[in-house]
């Protein structure tokens, strides 16, 4: 089983290898502010007298966007590049008791404000709420660009202002996707096959999603005594998936758990003065996986599967009364490909 224990762990690290990567890029640390392809807010306060709370306002303004490699500064000293949007902190001049946040925004180039009631909360909350009030606000001034292109934004759209904008959208979980995959299986007793699957899913509730797939291959040619044994098989699964990681994470990881009914058919090619029969089987195959996804886009995600079970019933091939070959035992398989969203 070593050409396909091999594949199989060229294709996990391929597929861990991209989650990593997807991870190290989401947890990078912006550039400081005013550097040249820094991205930044400037945070300017309208109460000088108030140091405290201008200082809070900038701690938890920057643990909102700091996550997605978006610095918050004052702007004071060497600025090098515009900002992503100026953020202005100013005290309401109505009776009614509140701040007024005001957002002047570069990407969509556009001003939008709002109103925060603070009088029933504690002075203590009050820098953590006015923080949480701008970043939505600014995510809501984002969110344009997924919206509609009648309004081309006056610069590129940044990859950390579209992960903000993305966390802030709906949960865009697709409920029914369909796919195609490369896979192949090599079963302890000899079999070895290489083939493709078209699989479907249906999200049930939660992290939990129910998969089917239907699939055909190919086994690899086996000699015996008497001639060459050959082999090919369809087969019609079901199993169930779920979900390990974030239903909005760009990289996931879910345990897969199947149940497989195989027919396979067997094909003798016998040597000068021997004799052939073909004959052909039905087998059922049991597996646990793990399953390893990258998003492309909102519509499609690459996927890459690592199994591992056993045959719970199998199909073999003899030559004189002795198994040449046989679908049986233990087995280990592999599969790579694309999945769209359908719904």
């Amino acid at each position: 089983m070593r050409t396909l224990t091999a594949v199989a762990r060229y294709l996990w690290r391929v597929s861990c290898g991209i989650i990593v990567l997807t991870e190290y890029s989401m947890a990078a640390e912006p550039r400081a502010c005013g550097e040249p392809g820094s991205n930044w807010v400037r945070l300017t306060v309208d109460a000088a007298e108030n140091h405290q709370i201008a200082r809070k306002l900038l701690e938890r303004l920057q643990a909102e966007l700091t996550p997605h490699a978006i610095s918050v500064c004052t702007g004071e000293g060497n600025v090098r590049s515009a900002p992503l949007a100026d953020v202005n902190i100013v005290h309401s001049t109505s009776n009614w008791v509140g701040i007024e946040v005001q957002v002047d925004d570069a990407v969509t180039q556009k001003r939008v404000a709002r109103k925060l009631d603070l009088s029933g909360l504690p002075p203590d909350t009050h820098a953590l709420t006015i923080a949480i009030g701008a970043a939505e606000l600014l995510r809501a001034s984002w969110a344009e660009i997924n919206l509609r292109r009648t309004n081309e934004p006056h610069r590129d759209v940044p990859l950390s202002v579209r992960s903000t904008v993305d966390e802030a959208m709906p949960d865009s979980t697709s409920r029914v996707s369909f796919g195609f995959r490369v896979a192949t299986e090599e079963f302890a007793r000899g079999l070895r096959q290489a083939g493709a699957d078209a699989n479907g899913r249906f999200l049930v509730h939660g992290p939990w999603s129910v998969v089917f797939r239907l699939g055909a291959r190919q086994a690899f040619s086996t000699k015996s005594d008497d001639g060459t044994i050959r082999a090919n098989s369809w087969l019609l699964g079901t199993g169930s998936l779920v979900r390990l990681t974030p239903p909005k994470a760009k990289a996931s990881v879910e345990l897969v758990g199947r149940l497989d009914y195989t027919r396979l058919q067997f094909y003798a090619e016998p040597l000068p003065g021997a004799s052939a029969i073909a004959r052909a089987g039905s087998g059922c195959l049991g597996s646990a996986g793990v399953l390893g996804t990258f998003k492309l886009s909102n519509s499609s995600q690459i996927e890459a599967e690592f199994d591992a079970g056993g045959v719970i019933q199998g199909v073999s091939a003899r030559d004189g009364g002795r198994t040449v070959v046989a679908m049986n035992g233990p087995w280990v398989g592999a599969s790579l490909g694309l999945g769209v969203r359908a719904w």
